[in-house]
């Protein structure tokens, strides 16, 4: 019986042990000190262990990764082929891969914050990305998810991948192909009559070579419209305009509850140090307002391009559209595969199948630059530089 009781004692104690272990190092991250585990790719962890410092070698990559993937429109695997051509390889020295890129893209240790626990907490070491290039790359990430369609720069035939939705069911059209004695032949087929049959999903099989080819056409006429596109411009802008004020407002009000929250997570914070507060009363509120100012720093980062400046549409002349129309043929006619595909997904915003007669693409054009005499897509926030 003795025995046993010591044992009970020696495991109470092991418990609280680890608690106090726990609730230290909880305490630490959330003032944004380093508390162990693998470092993220583009840091090192600092002589006195207690925070993160950027690698030289590594730190310069991790914007050019975000920049691929967000503005550049690349996918995850082609993002890791380009970085394996050019020599790059990860903080254990071994080729990129799919899952190795979106660890990076994922982590909102460059946006100068320390994760511990399913938390998030402000750190001093310095960020490498800008959080408005974190956040549109995680947008894009939603809208990718894990489906093979939804991704821009995969290496499949079909320039539509991820554009294509059936009107009926809402699904996504995927790529897919039969084989008969004349050789292959390739459709694009509703994701949910591909998977459970026509029962649950009618709409028509689209030969892949026609409905590329017609929506290329289409594109190229809607290009060649540059009183159509200009219209669009403006009405665009007078939107945005008429959006800021609205937009201006809700993100003071939204910084100025992120400031309180802040303010009282310190306070909680230099109550529980000083003893003044117990851990079992400050720890339920501390969760929720920490959950709390995460949600208000998502909400001010997608109201922070609703008021950048805007740039008159006047400074769209009929040269560049002239510019982006040959860029279009160019790359129809004489480009890869993939610079094909790329542009193309970059123009067509959605293109939705009621049936076979019934197809309604929708376009959005970008900004165009020139750059070193060659004209290139600027990838830039959708809110301020495409016109659906």
């Amino acid at each position: 019986m003795m025995v046993q009781m010591l044992g009970v004692f020696a495991e109470f104690e092991r418990a609280m042990i680890v608690e106090r272990i726990l609730a230290g190092q909880e305490r630490k991250a959330a003032r944004g000190g380093w508390c162990g585990g693998r470092r993220p790719f583009g840091y090192d962890i600092a002589a006195d262990r207690d925070h993160l410092e950027p690698n030289p070698t590594e730190a310069p990559l991790v914007p050019v990764i975000f920049d691929l993937y967000a503005k550049r429109k690349l996918g995850s695997a082609a993002i890791a082929h380009w970085l394996n051509e050019r020599g790059y390889r990860t903080k254990d020295g071994r080729s990129w891969s799919r899952p190795s890129v979106l660890t990076v893209l994922r982590n909102r240790s460059y946006l100068g914050q320390i994760y511990y626990r399913g938390n998030w907490y402000p750190a001093p070491h310095e960020p490498l990305i800008p959080e408005a290039l974190f956040e549109r790359g995680q947008r894009i990430l939603a809208e990718r998810g894990e489906n093979k369609s939804t991704r821009r720069s995969n290496a499949s035939d079909y320039l539509l991948t991820g554009r294509v939705r059936c009107g009926r069911c809402g699904q996504a059209y995927l790529g897919t192909a039969a084989h008969g004695r004349s050789g292959r032949y390739t459709y694009y087929t509703c994701f949910t009559r591909h998977r459970y049959g026509t029962k649950h999903c009618s709409n028509d099989r689209l030969p892949a070579d026609k409905l590329e080819e017609a929506i290329i056409s289409r594109l190229q006429a809607v290009l060649a419209d540059h009183g159509r596109l200009k219209r669009a411009v403006d009405r665009a802008y007078a939107r945005l305009v008429d959006q800021q004020p609205k937009a201006a407002d809700e993100r003071a009000a939204v910084e100025q509850k992120l400031r309180e929250a802040r303010a009282a997570l310190d306070r909680y914070f230099r109550s529980f140090e000083r003893g003044t507060m117990p851990e079992e009363a400050c720890a339920p509120r501390i969760a929720g307002l920490t959950e709390q100012a995460q949600s208000l720093e998502r909400r001010r980062a997608e109201l922070a391009h609703a008021v950048e400046d805007l740039e008159e549409p006047t400074k769209a002349r009929d040269e560049d559209f002239a510019a982006l129309h040959r860029e279009l043929e160019q790359a129809v006619e004489h480009g890869p595969l993939p610079r094909r595909k790329v542009i193309l997904q970059a123009l067509i915003e959605e293109i939705t199948v009621d049936s076979r007669a019934a197809i309604k693409p929708t376009f959005r054009v970008p900004a165009v630059r020139h750059v070193y005499g060659s004209m290139e897509l600027a990838g830039l926030e959708p809110a301020t530089s495409w016109v659906r």
